[in-house]
């Protein structure tokens, strides 16, 4: 073997200050290219998943305020919400508390628990007042705690808890219900009109003849109702008997539905004629 060529080859590896120069240079060199690869990898790979992304939701950052809500009118409800319930949500918390929950289903649930609570430690006023409009106690807390959504039995005796008048207005019929002492006849009576000159406003929900419900924000004085709907008897039967009534209610509810109370020969339409006509304008 060659001595000078095995003395050349291990000067290679002798730490000298300039093999030691040449070696950092190295290092520096292959670490820089190394930290250089992987940073590309990581630009590409932000690249190709801000590509695979979808654009994210917009979501309403504002409160959207209307004089009336359906259920897709409040962020975040679909058809599968309660929205009797949340109108008693609305009312007892605002509608700035709700309106950004991410978590609505779950505070859907944990609002009929509340409600179920609540009633159960008000139950000998509650049951009063639920007996006055014909609400039976039992099935309202039970449909309250296993429906998927509350009856409208249900809804009145919430709002009757919450201390609010309001009125229900349906297949051209109106319903009033107050927390205080009223008679069990809806009509209106004196204490009705001595209500409204008082300037008392009620909440209005109304179902429209799609059967969707409709929220009114603005409140109206009694007089409000009674001069475009009729007074109902209860939600599952809205009118009674015609031995009931008296050929003068039976005009005056027509004249406020639009049907004519006398024949082309100028006779007056008698009580059982006027009666049916009304129950077919009812459930058209």
């Amino acid at each position: 073997m060659n001595t000078d060529k095995v003395f050349r080859n291990s000067l290679k590896y002798t730490l000298t200050n300039d093999n030691i120069q040449k070696i950092k240079h190295r290092c520096l060199y292959k670490s820089a290219q190394s930290y250089t690869n992987i940073n590309d990898r990581l630009v590409r790979k932000s690249k190709t998943n801000m590509s695979n992304n979808k654009k994210p939701k917009q979501v309403t950052d504002y409160i959207v305020e209307k004089d009336v809500y359906v259920y897709n009118d409040i962020c975040g409800l679909t058809q599968q919400s309660d929205f009797l319930l949340w109108i008693t949500i609305i009312q007892n918390n605002g509608l700035d508390a709700i309106w950004f929950n991410k978590h609505k289903v779950k505070m859907e649930c944990d609002s009929k628990m509340d409600w179920v609570e609540k009633l159960k430690n008000d139950k000998t006023r509650m049951k009063h007042l639920m007996k006055k409009y014909r609400i039976k106690w039992l099935d309202t807390i039970q449909d309250i705690g296993s429906s998927s959504k509350i009856s409208i039995s249900s809804f009145v005796a919430i709002e009757l808890y919450l201390k609010k008048s309001f009125v229900i207005t349906k297949d051209k019929c109106y319903f009033l219900y107050r927390p205080d002492e009223v008679d069990d006849d809806q009509q209106e009576t004196d204490e009705d009109i001595k209500h409204s000159e008082q300037n008392i406003k009620y909440i209005h929900i109304e179902f429209d003849s799609n059967n969707e419900i409709l929220f009114h924000t603005t409140t109206y004085d009694l007089r409000y109702f009674t001069e475009k709907y009729i007074p109902g008897k209860t939600l599952d039967k809205p009118i009674n008997s015609v031995s009931s009534y008296k050929l003068e209610e039976l005009q005056s509810y027509a004249k406020i539905m639009d049907i004519m109370v006398e024949q082309e020969n100028g006779k007056s339409l008698k009580k059982q004629e006027l009666y049916n006509l009304i129950i077919q304008q009812i459930q058209s």
